[in-house]
């Protein structure tokens, strides 16, 4: 029987260490095993997808670029890896990848809000079940794998050929007005097919765009060219704000559609013009996407990117992960607060889970759709002894960390890391000298951006220089009423640079700044 210090629960030891001693010890206990992978025994679920969302309203030049920009990804692609293909303009076109003489494609209307039960009706996925093909991944009788959902080694040369074959999207030329894109439609159709055809499977939902949704939902200014795309200053007049309003609705119930089914959105705008990802920010955020941004599909920044997110690890596997899950486990003195990133709450209601709630909060569970090796989260605790308890000095607080995640192998894994730190006394010195600069400005700097997106940005500010005074009185050197003899600790030098530079960057400062 072993102990947990984090959760005080009592359990077996697995039955590979009944040969345990003091001499043969599991990897577990060495000191230097903070972080242990293990690989989990459970069925291998398909790998993952990929589902394309091109624009055609756009130039026959930008077009060319953007199709070469794909065909370029598509080559950096591993072989078992699923794709599908969607294109809009004024309409949202679902294209079939199974090989035939006659290419098949269904037509949406780009005015409509789609839901995943009309996109199944409309599709053929509610009423035939399609049966694998050999060698296919995926569950036998997944709706829509082998049709709009294919290994890339099976459907490399009709993708292609439906690639090299797409042309503008045909619509009546007039200086006065800009094209009809019906990105939000393409955005809802590919939630849609993803939930119908990979539900709780990785996959990501790439969208490549050169410029602003102009009609149905998600539409972010009119076709006129006339009617201005909204700015900062349209939001201090209260103008223009009820679009913007409703596309971020859109938008963010899409977001918790694909992060309720484990799928992120990826957004790659290249546009002289503003394309709206402000109204599509909050999507990709809680479900983990990128948003790549550039003037031209040629330009250096996008094509490095797009080649930097598909590089392959030295087995030959993507380094993104997929639908994860996120707890941690603590001793009972502690409780947390929330946490910022790419994430959303998991609703895993806990007493473990504090009142005060500092980020996305209330629980002890949060879900990642899609992960790299350089996603990172900040985790804000409170201490929280029990009534009448008295942390005495030196008593151990434990943290452990599970990431249960879907690797691009199929394999379930689950990452654990366990930390444990002593208690010290409010004025300890060391605590001073542990205390990690660039850490505090990180943490402060997302807790002040999603303060941002709940408060007005003047009580932000006002809330940083709070915190900067907080910090001088309990850790400055001073003498009091003489300003001249402040001094900083050593390991607090250099955070009111930070701090500094932070209230006057572009996160906060946007005044003449586009909202893209």
């Amino acid at each position: 029987m072993r102990v947990l210090r984090c959760s005080y629960n009592r359990n077996s030891f697995p039955p590979q260490y009944q040969g345990i001693t003091e001499v043969q010890l599991p990897g577990e206990l060495f000191q230097e095993a903070v972080s242990v992978e293990y690989v989990l025994q459970q069925p291998v679920r398909a790998p993952p997808s990929f589902i394309l969302v091109l624009d055609l309203s756009q130039s026959m030049e930008a077009l060319t670029e953007m199709k070469q920009s794909v065909k370029q990804m598509l080559q950096m692609l591993p072989e078992y890896c699923l794709v599908g293909l969607i294109t809009f303009g004024a309409m949202v076109t679902v294209h079939e990848l199974a090989a035939s003489e006659i290419p098949r494609a269904y037509l949406f209307r780009g005015t409509k809000e789609t839901t995943a039960q009309e996109v199944a009706k409309l599709l053929g996925l509610g009423l035939v079940q399609y049966k694998r093909q050999a060698g296919m991944p995926g569950p036998s009788g997944t709706p829509g794998i082998g049709r709009f959902l294919l290994p890339y080694s099976e459907c490399d040369y009709t993708l292609e050929s439906i690639i090299d074959d797409l042309q503008p999207d045909c619509q009546p030329s007039s200086r006065q007005q800009r094209l009809v894109r019906a990105t939000g439609a393409a955005v809802g159709v590919g939630v849609g097919l993803m939930e119908n055809c990979i539900p709780g499977t990785g996959g990501r939902l790439m969208v490549f765009t050169g410029g602003p949704c102009t009609t149905g939902p998600g539409a972010v200014v009119g076709l006129a060219l006339e009617d201005s795309i909204r700015t900062h200053r349209d939001f201090e007049k209260s103008t223009g704000v009820k679009q913007f309003k409703k596309a971020c609705q859109w938008y963010e119930s899409l977001g918790r559609r694909m992060a309720s089914t484990g799928h992120c959105l990826d957004v790659f705008a290249c546009s002289l013009d503003q394309v709206g990802i402000a109204e599509m920010l909050d999507a990709v955020s809680v479900t983990g996407g990128v948003v790549v941004l550039a003037e031209t599909f040629s330009h250096e920044i996008y094509r490095k990117s797009l080649a930097r997110l598909f590089e392959l690890d030295e087995n030959g596997y993507l380094q993104m992960y997929f639908n994860a899950t996120f707890d941690v486990i603590m001793s009972k003195d502690i409780r947390v607060s929330g946490t910022t990133g790419p994430v959303t709450s998991a609703n895993n209601k806990s007493p473990l889970a504090s009142e005060v709630e500092l980020g996305v909060g209330g629980t002890t569970s949060w879900r990642l759709c899609a992960m790299s090796q350089a996603t990172s989260l900040g985790m804000f605790f409170e201490v929280a002894a029990s009534h009448g308890t008295v942390l005495e000095p030196g008593h151990i607080l434990c943290l452990q960390f599970q990431t249960q995640y879907q690797h691009p192998s199929g394999q379930h894994r689950l990452r654990v890391t366990t930390v444990a730190r002593p208690w010290a006394e409010p004025n300890a010195p060391e605590i001073a000298s542990s205390f990690d600069q660039e850490a505090a400005a990180a943490l402060l700097a997302r807790q002040a951006l999603f303060r941002c997106s709940q408060e007005d940005v003047f009580d932000v500010l006002r809330w940083i220089d709070r915190i900067l005074i907080r910090v001088a009185s309990k850790f400055g050197d001073f003498t009091k009423d003489n300003p001249a003899s402040f001094r900083w600790p050593p390991s607090f030098t250099y955070l009111p640079d930070f701090l500094f530079h932070l209230r006057r960057s572009q996160f906060l400062q946007v005044w003449a700044i586009a909202l893209a």
